[in-house]
This record gives structure tokens, C-alpha cells and sequence, in this order.
């Protein structure tokens, strides 16, 4: 009579293969992570960069700032100074989480429009990173 058959368990080798396969999957686990947590950051940043110029369009367009005649750039950056109180704050700079932002604003009337400025503000930090909004303001 043949001897009964016994259920057979994991052998070693199979054991090592799954051991290997389920750390491969944590550690590409773990680089997805440490990448969106780094996008994240980023994206942050740039937000806190956007609302800081979208501030400068925002008193513009309450109309309480005229900008000086003519194509004037201002940089915070390089320490320029306001005129007229022009441009508005944030500028020259603001510092936000640790983080120092600085602004650049450019004015320049549109040709053929009387009033009508485009307002173009750079917004760097982290001496690599930079963002650029642009709108048109009327200054009757």
C-alpha cells in the first residue's frame, strides 16, 4: 500500500523569491512617496509665489497706485527703491515658511492704449525657482 500524500509546504527557494519581490515592492513604494512629498513642496511653493503676485495685481487694480510714465522695471532683488509707493507690497520681498521671495515688477504701457499698462511680476526664490504673471491694468 502506498504511503498517504502529504500537503507539501513552501520550500526555501520560494520562500527567498516572495521575501525578494515584496522588498523590491516596498522600496519602489517608498521612492513614489519621497517623490510626491518632494512635488508637493514644490507645489506649495509656487502657490505662496502665485498669491504674492496676484497681491501686487490686486492693489493695482484697486486703483490706489499709479505707475511712474514710461517702461520701468523695478527688482527687489537688487534692492531697487518704491517710486510713488509703486510698486505695491509684497514687493520688494517677503519671507513666507523660511522661504524669501522676491519680486521683479516690470511696467509697460500698451501702444495704441491710452492707460493701459501690462504689468509683468517675477516672483524668485530659492535662487532656482521662478514664476511669471502677467496682466493688463487701466490707469485712467
Amino acid at each position: 500500500m502506498a504511503a498517504p500524500l502529504r500537503p507539501r509546504a513552501f520550500g526555501l527557494l520560494e520562500t527567498v523569491l516572495a521575501v525578494g519581490l515584496l522588498a523590491m515592492s516596498v522600496l519602489l513604494l517608498c521612492g513614489v512617496l519621497i517623490s510626491a512629498l518632494k512635488l508637493s513642496g514644490q507645489t506649495r511653493e509656487s502657490t505662496v509665489a502665485a498669491q504674492g503676485a496676484q497681491q501686487i495685481f490686486e492693489q493695482l487694480r484697486g486703483g490706489s497706485f499709479l505707475p511712474p510714465a514710461g517702461s520701468v522695471t523695478f527688482d527687489g532683488g537688487a534692492g531697487d527703491a518704491k517710486m510713488a509707493g509703486f510698486p505695491p507690497d509684497p514687493y520688494p520681498a517677503q519671507v513666507l515658511d523660511g522661504r524669501t521671495y522676491t519680486y521683479v515688477v516690470r511696467s509697460q504701457p500698451v501702444s495704441g492704449q491710452s492707460g493701459l499698462h501690462a504689468i509683468l511680476v517675477t516672483v524668485n526664490w530659492d535662487s532656482k525657482h521662478k514664476i511669471q504673471m502677467e496682466t493688463h491694468v487701466f490707469f485712467p
